[in-house]
């Protein structure tokens, strides 16, 4: 572990000041209970008032050397980083904060400044933790932007720091974004031997919200690669574990794993309705990504039952949020929709217009897989778009 002590408390979050005001109090209590007989009533007078500026010194100190909670591992690190310049740590963890609102806004670069600022100065000021949760957020972000090479030494460097600090929920979190990465590169096996590690860990920690991630990760690499029942049954695990955590959110991306297989399965019906009630969720918990991948199914799901002019309108809604979120791979899976519609439509070189721009943005973001798929639905008239050629990402952050 880290230099220093630690309080766990679980899922409960106390403000750090009212903890250290809590203790010091105590103490002086406890000495005026035992020794309060021998004690002058003027001296216990004046020992309280010469508290308040050590209270406040101390509420201070506190505030320069913490490390905001973990929402993972529970705990609050009392001295973590000694030496450390004065509120350093604060500016870091407020970067943080700023490139994740950033990276949810689609704006990449200011996401990128921050968390290149966050790093150095956790870096800085030997704070190991905040370094590990900041690498974690570096590479989901050059993930998305198909940097790969870049994701990878994030997330290595990431789980090296987490297992220094013995932080067994971050190595967690950071082989499930490693699992992510391979999904995009097809690496099947890699994804799946890092996600039974990810998913082993949240259990022996008792983290359902982590596990419950973990195992809706591992249900869309099988609707992709796999096989659709063993999807389902991830897809319903995952559910049961999102609703004791009332997390609406992750309900929300497993309804979406659900219609995906009931609308290639030609349950429309049931399909149509999960997507809506996946869609409704989105909206009310501001998931603007995932609103645009549940937009995306509907689209498809219409495109097949004929109606061109809704998914039409579908399809367009879908790509003005991934564009706002500049979100190249969400933009390349509508386009590779639209092509479709249009030529079914007979708009065969407005077709051909939209695929050349999928393709292109599968090349920018060096998603070989989405190209080749691009490329295979264009020049085969004969080929049905199937919801399980659609691949989503999970983010670590935000």
């Amino acid at each position: 572990m880290d230099s220093g002590w630690s309080v766990f408390l679980g899922d409960v979050h106390i403000p750090s000041w009212a903890i250290i005001i809590v203790l010091m109090f105590t103490a002086l209590v406890v000495v005026i209970m035992i020794y309060g007989a021998y004690i002058p009533s003027w001296l216990v007078r004046g020992s309280m008032i010469m508290m308040a500026p050590l209270l406040i010194f101390g509420g201070l100190t506190w505030h320069m050397l913490r490390i905001d909670p973990d929402p993972q591992g529970g705990s609050y690190v009392l001295a973590n980083r000694p030496n450390a310049p004065w509120g350093e740590n604060d500016r870091a963890v407020n970067q943080v904060r700023t490139a994740t609102h950033a990276s949810q806004r689609g704006d990449e670069q200011q996401a990128r400044d921050a968390f290149r600022h966050a790093l150095a100065s956790f870096t800085s000021s030997g704070n190991r933790l905040g370094e590990a949760r900041t690498l974690v957020g570096i590479g989901d972000m050059e993930r998305r932007a198909g940097n790969q090479q870049a994701a990878r030494q994030a997330f290595d460097r990431a789980l090296t720091l987490f297992r220094e600090v013995q932080n067994r929920p971050g190595v967690a979190t950071t082989l499930r974004g490693v699992a992510e990465l391979d999904r995009f590169l097809g690496n099947v096996e890699g994804a799946t031997r890092a996600l039974i590690e990810a998913r082993d860990i949240f259990r022996q920690v008792q983290d359902r919200r982590g596990e419950a991630g973990v195992i809706l990760s591992f249900a869309e690499l099988t609707r992709n690669f796999g096989d659709v029942q063993v999807a389902r049954k991830a897809y319903e695990e995952a559910a049961n574990l999102f609703r004791l955590e009332r997390d609406q959110a992750g309900e929300g991306s497993v309804l979406l794993g659900l219609a995906d297989i009931d609308s290639d399965l030609g349950a429309n019906d049931r399909a149509r309705a999960a997507y809506r009630e996946a869609l409704a969720l989105f909206r009310e918990h501001v998931q603007r990504r995932s609103q645009g991948h549940a937009l995306v199914g509907l689209a498809d799901l219409e495109v097949r039952l004929g109606n061109v002019p809704l998914a039409r309108q579908i399809y367009n809604e879908a790509r003005g949020i991934f564009q706002r979120l500049h979100d190249s791979i969400g933009e390349a899976n509508v386009l590779l929709g639209m092509g479709y519609l249009e030529r079914g439509s007979g708009n065969a070189k407005l077709a051909e217009e939209i695929f050349n721009q999928a393709v292109s943005l599968f090349r920018t973001v060096k998603d070989s897989i989405g190209e080749a798929l691009t490329l295979e639905v264009w020049r085969n008239s004969a080929y049905a778009l199937s919801t399980r050629i659609r691949r989503r990402y999970f983010d670590q952050t935000g």
